[in-house]
Formats: structure tokens, C-alpha cells, sequence
């Protein structure tokens, strides 16, 4: 996994494939939250003295300034978005489900709510901002389920699990996350 992707491409994939090889929809056994943001908008300014030209997808891809939250859900709840005063919900019902909301500065903060509790926070490993000296349009993205491996905290896999009250935790071993061994 890159420092900036995380293993979310891994996590995700991991479900579609088991999906796809069996023809069975897999069940989810863990709730977990992925996100997944650029760090800056499309029409952020950048550095026109150390970048001379704009970047341009040559595949005419158009871009979005969207930040977005994936959740494996064992029952209904409500998904939150939080970035500055700007909070985007959505009910949702159990399964896998996602919320979008505009890219705003600032590092978002994510969440599952169930009855008016939080069950999951989730910050963003990364700060989105509004200017740049270079454009940069990768996606970096993080789950609630795994240590960003741009952590300098120097945690253990059981030290991750105790403090965030991961019952069954393999973060760091090579299982699908969304399935409890």
C-alpha cells in the first residue's frame, strides 16, 4: 500500500473479488468506515513560477472535488461527514453504503451514528487545503479499521485494537477486513 492510498483499493477490491469469484454477495461481519479525498480542489491556485502548466488528463477524465466515506454496516445508522462548520448526514440502512460531500480545507472527520450515538469516529489522516505550489490530484484515503501507515505513533496491532475498541482485530494481517476470523 502507498502512504497516501492506505489500503483502502486493497480493503474494497478484497470484497468485490471474493464477489465476483463465487457469485455470492459476501457477508459483512465488522462495521467499518474508508474514506477517500484529494488534498486539494481541481481550481485550487498553485505555483504558475514552479509549475508552468496546468495539469491535464490526457484520458479526458473529469475530476471531482468530493470527499467520500464507504461503510460496511451490520445495521442502520447515519452517516456523517464533518469538515470546519460544513456537516453533510445521510440515513442509511445496513450493507454497504457511502456519502459524498464537497472537498472543503481542513481534514474531515468522519462518522457512523446509531440513536444519537456515535459508533465510529474517523478522522482523515491528510488536510485539504486551498492553495498549492504544485497540483497534486491523487486520492489519499484511510479506514477505521487499519493504523494509517503515516502514523508516527509507533502502535502495535494490539495496542490499535484496545484503544479503538476493536473487538476482532487483524489490521495488520493479511485477511479482507470486512471479514471477522
Amino acid at each position: 500500500p502507498s502512504t497516501g492510498k492506505q489500503w483502502v483499493a486493497y480493503d474494497l477490491n478484497a470484497y468485490y473479488i471474493q464477489w465476483f469469484k463465487t457469485n455470492v454477495k459476501p457477508v459483512i461481519k465488522r462495521e467499518m468506515l474508508f474514506y477517500s479525498h484529494r488534498l486539494q480542489n481541481l481550481s485550487a491556485p498553485y505555483d504558475t513560477t514552479k509549475q508552468t502548466k496546468p495539469f491535464v488528463c490526457k484520458a479526458n477524465c473529469p475530476g471531482s472535488d468530493l470527499v467520500e466515506v464507504v461503510a460496511f454496516l451490520l445495521t442502520p445508522g447515519t452517516l456523517e461527514i464533518a469538515q470546519g462548520s460544513s456537516v453533510t448526514r445521510k440515513d442509511v440502512s445496513a450493507g454497504l453504503q457511502t456519502l459524498t460531500a464537497t472537498l472543503r480545507a481542513g481534514a474531515p472527520t468522519f462518522r457512523l451514528i446509531r440513536n444519537g450515538a456515535t459508533v465510529i469516529t474517523l478522522k482523515s489522516s491528510f488536510t485539504a487545503v486551498t492553495s498549492v505550489t504544485y497540483q497534486d490530484f491523487l486520492y489519499r484515503g484511510g479506514s477505521s479499521s487499519r493504523v494509517a501507515l503515516t502514523t508516527s505513533s509507533g502502535s502495535t496491532c494490539a495496542a490499535f485494537c484496545v484503544a479503538n475498541n476493536v473487538a476482532k482485530c487483524n489490521w495488520c494481517a493479511a485477511d479482507p477486513m470486512w471479514l471477522l476470523r
